[in-house]
C-alpha cells in the first residue's frame, strides 16, 4: 500500500513538471542503466533516496528542499 501511494504521488508530481525538470528528476533518481543483449533486457539501478517530505496540495507541490543528501 505504501509503495502504491508513493508511486501515485510521484506520477502526480512528475506530470506537473516541465520536460527539463523531468529530465533532472530522472537523472537524480537513476544511478545506472544497463542492457543485456543476451537476455534482451534493460536494468535500471535507482539511487537510494531519503524521505523528501513531498506534499501535493491541489496544484501546488512542496517538499523539503535540503540538498545535503545529494552530496552523499
Amino acid at each position: 500500500m505504501v509503495i502504491r501511494r508513493n508511486l501515485e504521488n510521484f506520477s502526480l508530481v512528475f506530470g506537473k513538471l516541465t520536460p527539463e525538470r523531468q529530465k533532472e528528476l530522472v537523472a537524480l533518481l537513476v544511478q545506472e542503466v544497463s542492457y543485456s543483449q543476451q537476455d534482451q533486457k534493460i536494468k535500471l539501478t535507482l539511487r537510494p533516496l531519503p524521505d523528501l517530505d513531498l506534499r501535493v496540495e491541489g496544484h501546488k507541490i512542496s517538499f523539503d528542499e535540503r540538498t545535503d543528501w545529494l552530496r552523499a
